[in-house]
């Protein structure tokens, strides 16, 4: 197709230029079966599984051979309150290790993707947010095996709440990428 047409008169115009876009028109899958999308997509995931079973790990072994480094007078907290202690804080507070990973991931992938904003924030966007998922379930995971009857009562994993609940971070992570990655490109960080 030419960049001129003829009139009704067979007058000659030249096409106006389109303005600059911010990326590329490609739909979300044409984007996402690049080689370099998917590169950073499954390393932003491996980084944050791999964190989720760190944290995991962590927590099996402070259960199994670790104590309470702290006594309330002469009384110490039993092992079980501590284990329980143990496995709601790492279940508590690794929702919030994704918010700055979030950032970062979306920091570095803006960099890479700067001539094309959209691929930058799909990219980030999947990776961050099928890190998050898998992040808050393999800690969630792997940490419950730690959780100790206290008083007759078990503790267990309800899977389908905690699957609800990661996605749900998931997609609050994803919009810290997506936003990340918007204001990186746009205001040159």
């Amino acid at each position: 197709m030419s960049d001129s047409s003829e009139t009704r008169d067979g007058e000659s115009t030249q096409a106006e230029p389109r303005p600059a876009t911010s990326g590329s028109t490609k739909s979300v899958g044409e984007i996402l079966n690049r080689d370099l999308p998917q590169k950073y997509v499954k390393g932003i995931a491996g980084a944050m599984a791999g964190l989720g079973i760190s944290l995991g790990i962590l927590v099996m072994l402070l259960g199994a051979f670790g104590n309470v480094e702290f006594t309330a007078g002469s009384a110490t907290i039993s092992s079980q309150r501590y284990k329980l202690s143990l496995v709601n804080n790492v279940i508590g507070y690794t929702p919030f290790l994704a918010f700055p990973l979030a950032v970062l991931f979306g920091l570095r992938v803006a960099d890479v993707f700067d001539t094309d904003r959209r691929k930058g924030i799909v990219t980030a966007v999947t990776g961050v947010f099928v890190g998050t998922v898998l992040l808050v379930m393999i800690t969630e995971m792997l940490a419950t095996t730690q959780a100790p009857t206290v008083q007759g009562t078990s503790y267990s994993l309800d899977y389908a709440t905690a699957l609800v609940n990661s996605l749900v971070i998931g997609v609050a992570t994803s919009v810290a990428a997506a936003a990340t990655v918007y204001s990186s490109s746009r205001f040159s960080l």
